[in-house]
């Protein structure tokens, strides 16, 4: 933001350039992400609902640095899925693992310790729930916290030499310790508070979500009693631990917002744009145009509803 500021002026463009920078990329990276894990086609979904799902949308013009963690969690699990889910050891998939350490040191660099927190508690649900010890070693977590810390570490440094511990006590105390365990900013939510933020966010593909869970679901039942998984069912377990650990993290955190679910919408958008791939093969055009018109029809009823509630807020 300095950088483009210094180049740009004080402006609302040059504010708001860095975060739509990310979601370019942040949807690019959910377009190969779906291709890596279901086909070509439903990356190419996957990638046009990260671009356009509401809460993508609307953050993408904020000057607030939620994009970019968004984008390094990304990166992480994007590279991640690119050794196999964990299959290949660290030094057949090095390239893929770089990415899983290096999106680890962006999103930790963007907002703090949950960029690694997010990505580290998905791959770890995914090897606990899969079973797959081995896996886990695999990751190569010695030379991994190496890379981690030569990326993220001299950021830091720098800003301790410049600002001593008030940089530190802002970023690590205040902006996340107790954001997650206090109610000190009154940001307090139910334990249900993101389920209908998700349910708006990824309008209008929230039904095309629905459906790519409800296709994944009983792969991901399979895993967890312990049936052999083939690559399509360890896609599935993966998306589902990204989601819903990453749900339930952000669920029992005191202080809720909008905005700190956005990590989460690479693995919706990924379910959508599989869906929406089985659709287009797999049904008639006249199905798919009852699905297009019905998604119509729900827009334009939140629209009615919103035009009502809105101005009361």
């Amino acid at each position: 933001q300095c950088l483009s500021i210094s180049a740009l002026g004080k402006s609302e463009l040059a504010a708001r350039l860095p975060s739509a920078a990310a979601a370019l990329a942040f949807s690019l990276l959910c377009l190969s992400l779906g291709a890596r894990l279901y086909g070509q086609r439903a990356g190419l979904h996957a990638g046009l609902a990260a671009a356009a799902m509401l809460q993508s949308a609307v953050y993408a013009r904020a000057a607030v640095p939620d994009m970019l963690l968004a984008l390094g969690v990304l990166v992480a699990l994007w590279g991640f899925a690119g050794s196999g889910l964990g299959e290949r050891k660290f030094n057949q998939a090095w390239r893929s693992y770089l990415g899983l350490y290096l999106g680890c040191a962006l999103g930790f660099l963007a907002k703090g310790p949950l960029g690694a927190i997010l990505p580290g508690l998905t791959v770890f649900l995914f090897f606990v729930l899969s079973r797959d010890w081995r896996g886990m070693a695999r990751l190569g977590l010695v030379r991994g916290a190496v890379i981690f810390l030569v990326a993220a570490a001299p950021w830091f440094v720098w800003m301790y030499g410049r600002h001593g511990m008030s940089f530190i006590t802002e970023i690590f105390l205040n902006r996340n310790i107790q954001h997650y365990f206090t109610d000190r900013w009154q940001h307090e939510g139910p334990l249900y508070y993101y389920l209908p933020v998700l349910l708006a966010g990824t309008f209008p593909w929230t039904a095309a979500l629905a459906g790519g869970l409800t296709r994944t679901a009983g792969a991901v039942r399979g895993i967890v009693l312990g049936r052999e998984p083939d690559k399509e069912a360890r896609s599935g377990l993966f998306l589902w631990c990204w989601l819903f650990g990453m749900l339930m993290f952000f669920s029992f955190s005191r202080a809720k917002l909008p905005n700190y679910v956005l990590p989460l919408y690479p693995a919706l958008a990924v379910l959508a744009g599989r869906f929406m791939a089985d659709l287009e093969e797999g049904v008639s055009r006249r199905a798919r145009l009852l699905f297009g018109w019905g998604t119509a029809l729900a827009a334009l009823a939140a629209l009615t509803a919103g035009l009502v509630i809105l101005p009361r807020k």
